[in-house]
């Protein structure tokens, strides 16, 4: 049996694999997440404005997921730099089915890498 992201066995029935969008060097990749039960249905991003000139900015640091419109939340274990948004969810009856990610190319200024989390939900 192959191990998850997090070096656990994937749950029963559970169907494990990766797409990734654009991916910058920065940062770590942490344990994979998932909902005990059911289906992710809302998103907050933590991030960090613009720090001005000769500051380092850092952009997107964290996201906490929340499951089946509850208060179970899971935590992306991310940085402690920002603020985070307020919850985006998605309608009842309806669950997180994709995301589209805003990362900024590296170029000879501060690098930022992510910057934007768009979430896209299905009926269910």
């Amino acid at each position: 049996m192959d191990a998850g992201h997090d070096g656990l066995p994937p749950r029963k029935g559970a169907r494990e694999f990766s797409i990734t969008s654009n991916v910058a060097r920065w940062g770590n990749w942490r344990g994979m997440r998932s909902c005990t039960e059911g289906l992710l249905t809302g998103l907050k991003m933590k991030s960090e404005e613009d720090q001005g000139f000769f500051v380092d900015d850092t952009a997107a640091n964290d996201l906490e997921m929340q499951c089946n419109h509850s208060t179970t939340t899971l935590n992306g274990g991310g940085n402690h730099w920002g603020f985070y948004s307020s919850w985006a969810t998605c309608p009842e009856g309806w669950a997180i089915c994709g995301l589209m990610t805003r990362v900024e190319a590296e170029s000879a200024t501060d690098d930022t890498a992510l910057n934007d989390v768009r979430m896209y939900c299905c009926q269910v």
